[in-house]
């Protein structure tokens, strides 16, 4: 775990934060790492979930129904939590029974346990009651703050006006939204049975994991710790909440942020319900969530339009060997063969070189048409993989980079796979792009590569 911690915090954005679910079993292990990993000063919180709403009757000792969430930051100074938006349930304590002109509102207590001079005097309400704090209380404002407030008609004594004073607190001048707290029940962020209910719905009533998460849960650590740009990582996906999480909220307010899910091809039991339901390992069952979440808001009652596409990446093993030359050739080479890459190392090999270069997963990669030879154009750098490169693919190639009108087509790298040029290829390429001025006047760095 310490490993993936510190790569995480390498990872976080300096105004980003984690979060980690944990239990009792491993809670104080785990604090002790984040606070050696990112610092004790940037600790956020110790959340605890409500995962289960009644007691499990076949516990030998006290039943458990909370987990934990951990919270740091990189930052702490750069990191702000947002607001959480008000449900209906906080929406209903507002009303305006004296049709007050500025709206809904609620009362709050008037006291304070501050003490400050000036703060403990006789209120008199509307009907001469004498009104003085409770033991150990003062009044919040001042004397002369309540006597301007009075005027502004911000103090309730209540509908017969013979009440303890308390002041009105309006709903168009409160903030935005609710500051989060520690403590998350299950009826405003769901709980282990509502998470299997909702995986249920997405899988034909079939139960196909054990310890999902809800997605209210992770939407509220979104709505907590994102904005609508970020990039959210999570290195455990399991049943793939996290994705389906940050779909959902994209739909529900119109952000952009992108998910990085990361799960391992790991066998399920033969006895589990994830392989009953048809998965061999959770890798595939994280993948369908996903698909059928989006399906889910793409068909659904939502009818979202947005982003809902992913890539899927695999890390694999380097399909080349190091000879004692310390030269990498291809491990599939023979003595009768041509170089030929796989279809799957071939996109292996092109993305890999993308992201050498400084490209990001995201970076779209353009297949470029040079009379028949597919090219690939990435942030300005163009990649040659096949093989079959003739001389009129580089005429094709010398008459887009003179091509006035392309304005997309303007590479100052080209990068070729040495394995699928030969050495007469090779010399032809060079040649050519040094001693060829473009009308577009690029300047053209060539790269060959094994």
């Amino acid at each position: 775990m310490y490993p993936r911690l510190y790569v995480a915090r390498e990872l976080l954005a300096e105004d980003g934060a984690i979060f980690i679910s944990i239990d009792d079993n491993e809670i104080g292990q785990l604090k002790l790492m984040c606070d050696e990993v990112f610092g004790e000063s940037n600790a956020i919180a110790n959340i605890i979930w409500e995962k289960k709403f009644s007691p499990q009757n076949d516990d030998s000792s006290i039943s458990t129904t909370h987990d934990y969430i951990l919270a740091y930051s990189k930052s702490k100074v750069a990191w702000k939590p947002n607001l959480l938006p008000r449900g209906e349930s906080n929406l209903t304590k507002f009303k305006n029974p004296d049709n007050d002109h500025r709206g809904l509102w609620t009362s709050g207590d008037l006291t304070s346990k501050t003490k400050a001079a000036n703060h403990s005097y006789v209120i008199t309400s509307p009907t001469g009651k004498k009104h003085t704090p409770p033991k150990g209380r003062q009044w919040a404002p001042s004397e002369t703050t309540f006597k301007r407030w009075l005027e502004e008609g911000r103090i309730w004594f209540g509908k017969d006006g013979n009440n303890v004073p308390r002041v009105k607190q309006f709903l168009s001048e409160i903030q935005g939204g609710l500051i989060p707290m520690t403590v998350w029940r299950q009826e405003d962020v769901g709980h282990n049975q509502s998470a299997t209910q909702e995986l249920k719905r997405l899988f034909n009533g079939e139960s196909t994991f054990e310890t999902p998460k809800p997605v209210s849960l992770i939407k509220q650590i979104l709505q907590i710790g994102s904005n609508k740009n970020s990039i959210v990582l999570d290195f455990f996906a399991g049943s793939g909440t996290t994705a389906a999480s940050t779909l959902e909220l994209n739909a529900d307010d119109g952000g952009n942020r992108q998910f990085i899910t990361i799960q391992i091809p790991e066998a399920t039991s033969e006895k589990s319900d994830v392989y009953k339901a048809g998965f061999e390992d959770v890798f595939e069952l994280t993948k369908e969530r996903i698909i059928r979440a989006a399906n889910f808001l793409r068909e659904g009652e939502k009818e979202y339009q947005g982003d809902l596409g992913f890539k899927i990446f695999e890390t694999v093993e380097d399909f080349r060997v190091e000879e004692n030359d310390k030269e990498l050739t291809l491990s599939n080479l023979t003595m009768f063969d041509d170089v030929l890459l796989t279809e799957e190392q071939y996109q292996t090999l092109l993305i890999t070189w993308a992201l050498y270069d400084g490209s990001e997963l995201t970076t779209p990669i353009h297949d470029i048409d040079l009379d028949g030879y597919t090219a690939h154009l990435c942030d300005r750098r163009l990649y040659m993989i096949a093989p079959d490169f003739s001389s009129n693919a580089l005429k094709a190639l010398l008459h887009k980079l003179d091509d006035t009108d392309d304005k997309d087509f303007d590479p100052n790298k080209i990068v070729y796979y040495a394995n699928s040029f030969d050495s007469v290829k090779q010399m032809e390429l060079n040649e050519a792009l040094k001693s060829y001025a473009n009308k577009k006047s690029i300047e053209i760095d060539v790269v060959v590569r094994n």
